[in-house]
């Protein structure tokens, strides 16, 4: 399972999952800075706990920005 997601400025990252065994999964995050030496990648490896907490922390600030844009932070 994979997902990519291109950002504003062209960064790349990329979400994937990796089955590590019958009980035990992974989430890798792949992030590609092209402006830097032509390509330049960073990446974390996340428990699917941490990977939820990560996308909650997410969605929360982005709810905090659209807020503050709407004028109602």
């Amino acid at each position: 399972m994979a997902r990519l997601i291109r950002a504003d400025d062209g960064d790349e990252v990329g979400v994937h999952a990796f089955q590590l065994s019958a009980r035990q999964a992974v989430v890798r995050l792949e992030i590609d800075n092209r402006a830097y030496d032509g390509c330049d990648s960073d990446w974390i490896t996340l428990s699917a706990v941490s990977a939820r907490s990560l996308a909650q922390a997410l969605l929360a600030i982005a709810d905090d920005i659209e807020r503050a844009n709407h004028g109602t932070a």
